[in-house]
């Protein structure tokens, strides 16, 4: 496991103020691995994610969400009633004194409140106001709620998921919370790239549903130009008039093969031949079947005639020998990895990929995923685990002007910070061209 890394990282000196929900989580948590400084405001009950599971050990605990633990680290919880006018305006102070404020309440909500992107951009000019909203700021659909299934379900993502014989379904992961919260923090350091070079502050809007139907391949593509609707064709890939196999089963699991591409397709069927499973593949029907014209390479019987010649051959191997033996003939084969798989990735594990972030209230390190881009001279780095509720409320709320005796008046605050915990940050008037010194 790769030691934590201690050099500042390229947002270091950048403050964030996070107001969002679930749908935010991940666009703050880019930037707070990145090492800026993110303030998660809290309700006085918690934040939604703490609720959500599995949790640690299977004990059903606000404290020991995972999907809290994940997307949550390197940040700082304060605890805020933004709905009452002590908590709006501490909140106003810290977007005062930040240089992000990501929001994703429902347009107009937290104008009503005071803490729109009118009121905090005249207390701050230079701050990027970061919106994320199933749906964006305006059109017919942008006072509708979602969840991240509608999200998958109306950017498009659904329809393209399973199989072709059964109805559309929902990818494993919430990827339209995921894809929301990186196109968010993209437009947010595009909107800092922007006030680096004019001074000037902006509002990002980012609409869950749009930042789902960019990730479709060539699905629109493929209707505006051919007026084809791309098919769901589960473990297959779409060819248009016709289909490939891609996912077979193995001894001990599954692996993605191209199995009928050009490159490998040879060395595919001496190695079935060496085992006498090869059948009439070696025909020149089937082993040349690639100089044949564009277009008329396989026929579908000629196609599942292959498939029920390969998936038994495919099945006798487990899954990490069959990949040996692939990779040693350049036969395009590889594993469909489960968690456990990635846990003990030999290549992983070459590159230091997982972190030991310690837990204190635990009473333990946990493993966490690595960086997913590697810098030379500015790293991504996990330094500390996600908050407690609360635990940063009074050594953040302490570094605004004239606020040291106001935070108990913070509608909603905890009282003291945990032990330990880490002291709060100086700050700098947010709208500032760069980092701070």
């Amino acid at each position: 496991m790769r030691e934590r890394e201690t050099r500042p990282g390229p947002l270091a000196g950048y403050r964030v103020l996070d107001l969002t929900d679930e749908m935010g989580a991940m666009a703050t948590k880019l930037l707070a691995d990145l090492g800026a400084e993110v303030i998660v405001v809290e309700p006085p009950g918690g934040h939604p994610l703490r609720e959500r599971g599995p949790f640690y050990h299977g004990q059903p605990n606000p404290e020991k969400s995972l999907a809290w633990f994940t997307l949550q680290t390197n940040k700082s919880s304060v605890v805020l009633d933004i709905a009452t006018p002590a908590g709006r305006e501490l909140a106003l102070d810290l977007a005062e004194h930040s240089d992000f404020l990501f929001e994703s309440s429902p347009p107009g909500r937290l104008a009503s409140l005071g803490l729109g992107y009118e009121e905090a951009s005249a207390r701050s000019p230079g701050l990027i106001y970061v919106s994320i909203t199933p749906f964006g700021q305006t059109g017919p659909y942008a006072q509708h709620r979602a969840t991240d299934l509608v999200g998958v379900a109306m950017g498009g993502l659904q329809w393209l998921c399973g199989d072709e014989d059964r109805p559309p379904v929902r990818v494993g992961a919430s990827q339209a919370y995921a894809n929301a919260g990186a196109q968010a923090a993209f437009g947010a350091l595009m909107a800092l790239w922007h006030r680096g070079r004019t001074g000037e502050g902006q509002w990002v809007d980012v609409s869950m549903q749009e930042a789902v139907a960019v990730t479709l391949d060539t699905a629109q593509q493929t209707w505006d130009l051919l007026k084809v609707v791309l098919r769901r064709v589960g473990g297959y890939r779409d060819f248009g008039d016709g289909k490939m196999p891609l996912v077979y089963q193995t001894a001990d699991g599954y692996v993605s093969c191209s199995a009928q591409a050009k490159v490998g397709w040879k060395p595919l069927v001496d190695w079935m031949d060496s085992y006498g499973m090869a059948g009439d593949l070696k025909s020149d029907q089937y082993y040349n079947f690639h100089q044949r014209g564009l277009g008329q390479r396989l026929l579908p019987e000629e196609s599942a005639h292959i498939q029920e010649l390969l998936r038994p051959f495919i099945k006798r191997f487990p899954t990490q020998e069959l990949y040996r033996q692939a990779q040693a003939r350049r036969v395009f084969v590889c594993p469909a990895n489960s968690s456990r798989d990635l846990m003990e990735s030999v290549q992983f594990q070459g590159r230091g990929f997982f972190v030991q972030v310690e837990h204190p209230e635990l009473g333990e390190s946990l493993t966490y995923p690595g960086a997913p881009y590697r810098f030379s001279a500015s790293p991504w780095a996990l330094r500390r685990r996600a908050p407690t509720l609360g635990e940063d409320t009074q050594s953040v709320l302490g570094t605004l002007p004239g606020k040291t005796s106001a935070t108990r008046r913070a509608g909603g605050s905890r009282g003291p910070a945990a032990p330990g915990q880490r002291a709060g940050k100086t700050t700098r008037r947010g709208g500032g061209a760069g980092r701070a010194p």
